[in-house]
């Protein structure tokens, strides 16, 4: 276990800072997304028990901040870029996934967190990134895998993310997609990326 970042961070303050946080968006579903929070830091945290025990401290504080940023609104997003000097054009029509790019920033400045491998694994958990660190990719498939997800394809991302991590992140990759084309939604060139790059690890049907 990593004891610079379990003396660093304090689980329990960034639990009740999550939930803190989710709730003053004030959307009916915020409830549902803190559970959901705890379960990715849970499912991270038995992930790299399996994988490499070295991150499970940094996988349980990811998992749980994940979703941090999950209900800024675009006009919020817009100003982490103005605050931050960063020349990115925002898309409306992409404000889905700005909750996982934009998030190391005000994660960093509300929570404290710096660590640059726990901010890097919840930029990438919403799209992934071609060769992605462990870590991130704990958090990628964890996102997908965790309990309280209802559903086959969950279920099926959980046991194969016990089996194979790789294969773990080809299937999310995948399955991601393909909810997007169900729902006639545009889809962030990184997802592509994503997959194409991980799909070699991976036939599914």
């Amino acid at each position: 276990m990593d004891n610079k970042i379990r003396n660093k961070y304090n689980f329990d303050e960034l639990k009740e800072k999550v939930r803190e946080k989710l709730k003053s968006s004030n959307n009916p579903r915020w409830e549902n997304r803190f559970v959901h929070s705890l379960g990715v830091s849970r499912c991270a945290g038995e992930l790299s028990k399996i994988y490499s025990e070295d991150v499970y401290e940094k996988a349980i504080i990811a998992g749980l901040v994940h979703d941090y940023c999950k209900y800024l609104t675009f006009d919020d997003y817009k100003k982490v870029c103005e605050k931050n000097n960063l020349n990115i054009e925002l898309d409306e029509n992409f404000t889905h996934v700005y909750h996982s790019l934009l998030a190391p920033y005000v994660i960093k400045e509300e929570l404290g967190i710096d660590d640059e491998e726990i901010l890097q694994s919840i930029k990438s958990h919403q799209m992934g990134r071609p060769n992605m660190g462990l870590l991130e990719m704990i958090i990628f498939v964890s996102d997908e895998a965790e309990e309280t997800r209802v559903g086959d394809v969950f279920l099926k991302t959980r046991k194969i993310a016990f089996q194979d991590l790789y294969k773990a992140v080809a299937f999310v990759a995948k399955i991601n997609i393909e909810y997007l084309l169900s729902k006639n939604s545009l889809i962030y060139p990184l997802s592509f990326e994503t997959y194409n790059y991980y799909c070699k690890y991976g036939r599914f049907k």
